[in-house]
C-alpha cells in the first residue's frame, strides 16, 4: 500500500506528512470516514493519510486461515470474540484502521457506544510489495505505544509471519 497525505481534496507525496495541513476529528468523520472508494484513509497526528484499500488473493486466503482458526478456538471455548478485518479504531490519538484485529465480545460491545475506545489485544498486518516500510513502523509504534499486546506482520510474498 502506498501512502499519501490528502490536502485540500488533493493528493500529495509523503514527504509532506509533517508539514502538511491539519484537520480536525470532526472534519475528518464528515469527509473520510465513510468514503467508499478504492482507498483507506486514517487519521494521524490531525493529518490524513491515503491508502490502496486492496485486498490480494493472498490476503484473503490468509484472512480465510485465520477465521478458521479462531473459529475453531471458539468453538472449543478457549476464546471469544472476533477477527475483525480493517476496524475504525482509536491507537491513543491517532485513528488506525488495522487490517485484521481480535476483538473481544466485551469490546465489541462496548464499540456499540458512541465515543468508545477500545484496544485490540491482537494486530494483525499484512504487508504488500507497496507497503513503506516507514508507515508501517509509524504505525507498529502507535500499536505498541497504545498497549496492544501481540502484532503480527505477515509478509505473503515470502510466507512469513
Amino acid at each position: 500500500m502506498s501512502a499519501s497525505t490528502i490536502h485540500a481534496g488533493k493528493s500529495i507525496g509523503v514527504g509532506a506528512l509533517k508539514s502538511g495541513k491539519t484537520i480536525t476529528w470532526q472534519r475528518f468523520k464528515q469527509r473520510y470516514l465513510n468514503r467508499e472508494d478504492a482507498f483507506k484513509y486514517e487519521w494521524v497526528n490531525g493529518q490524513v493519510e491515503k491508502t490502496p484499500r486492496s485486498m490480494d488473493k493472498s490476503q484473503l486466503y490468509i484472512l480465510r486461515n485465520l477465521l478458521k482458526h479462531f473459529r475453531q478456538l471458539q468453538s472449543s471455548q478457549k476464546m471469544s470474540g472476533e477477527l475483525i478485518s480493517e476496524p475504525d479504531l482509536f491507537f491513543l490519538n491517532n485513528h488506525r484502521r488495522p487490517a485484521i484485529c481480535w476483538l473481544s465480545d466485551r469490546q465489541i460491545d462496548a464499540l456499540a457506544e458512541k465515543d468508545a475506545y477500545e484496544i485490540p489485544a491482537f494486530v494483525i498486518e499484512v504487508i504488500s510489495s507497496n507497503d513503506q516500510i516507514n508507515r508501517v513502523k509509524h504505525k507498529l509504534n502507535d500499536y505498541r505505544n497504545a498497549g496492544v499486546q501481540v502484532v503480527w506482520r505477515i509478509f505473503p510474498a515470502y510466507k512469513q509471519v
